[in-house]
């Protein structure tokens, strides 16, 4: 079996996010010994200040819309991330962890998901800093289906699999339709919502237990202190399990790629 990470970069104005992809990839050549595929496109290739040393494979696509935005440390960014739903079409691998890049991999726990049955996986929770399960959106809305994270995603290469990533599109083109139909508030699209009503239609609008290891520790607001193959230190604290660190300024500020 071919295995191996998928990870989007296509730099905003505000980030660098294909230098934040090749520290994430090292971390998952370390942790999980399998190769990363990095998709970007030419101006965030050209903007870069990465070395790409950790990629061991490049998909240049042409770049997306630049139409999303979101609120980071109370300031407002754009966010690049509307072509996620290619991940199946341009993969290299037989099965693939599909990863956000400010996804920090510290220990090999997902690797026992490369032999799993099912052909798709995706995060189910997340759990902050201090143990607690996070507020942020627990379900859609609170009158609809329990929500899932497309901050991790495994997924092998199968009609099933296919049809879950069309779905995305057709939510994606759709996607105030959408917003009224899950009873959501009005929000740019997010890849996150997708995957999870994605997931909800194709398995027959039934709850599914195809969860990726739960709950997945995540970082709002905290800083890294020091960053290395193993281990993070935010607050004095040292974490050793896989992080998604949601400042990712923090990330880039840090000696390590």
């Amino acid at each position: 079996m071919n295995n191996g990470v998928v990870i989007f970069g296509h730099n905003s104005k505000d980030i660098d996010y294909v230098k934040l992809a090749n520290i994430s990839a090292k971390l998952v050549v370390a942790n999980l010994k399998v190769p990363v595929t990095l998709i970007t496109d030419s101006e965030s290739l050209s903007s870069t200040s990465s070395s790409l040393k950790n990629i061991d494979n490049l998909i240049v696509l042409d770049r997306p819309s630049a139409n999303n935005t979101r609120v980071l440390l109370g300031s407002t960014i754009e966010f690049i991330n509307t072509n996620r739903y290619v991940a199946y079409q341009y993969t290299p691998y037989d099965k693939t962890l599909l990863i956000d890049s400010d996804l920090l991999i510290l220990s090999n726990k997902l690797s026992a998901y490369w032999n799993s049955p099912q052909e798709f996986l995706i995060t189910g929770s997340m759990t902050v800093l201090d143990g607690t399960l996070s507020d942020r959106e627990k379900k859609l809305s609170p009158t609809t289906i329990p929500m899932r994270w497309a901050t991790a995603i495994m997924f092998s290469k199968t009609e099933y699999v296919e049809t879950i990533f069309k779905t995305v599109k057709y939510i994606q083109d759709n996607w105030f339709y959408f917003i009224d139909l899950y009873n959501m508030p009005p929000c740019s699209f997010r890849n996150d919502y997708a995957f999870t009503i994605a997931n909800h239609i194709v398995n027959g609008f039934v709850p599914t237990d195809n969860f990726l290891p739960t709950p997945l520790m995540t970082l709002e607001h905290q800083s890294l202190e020091k960053l290395d193959v193993d281990y993070a230190v935010v607050d004095s604290t040292i974490i050793q399990s896989d992080v998604h660190v949601m400042n990712k300024y923090s990330i880039l500020g840090v000696e390590f790629e």
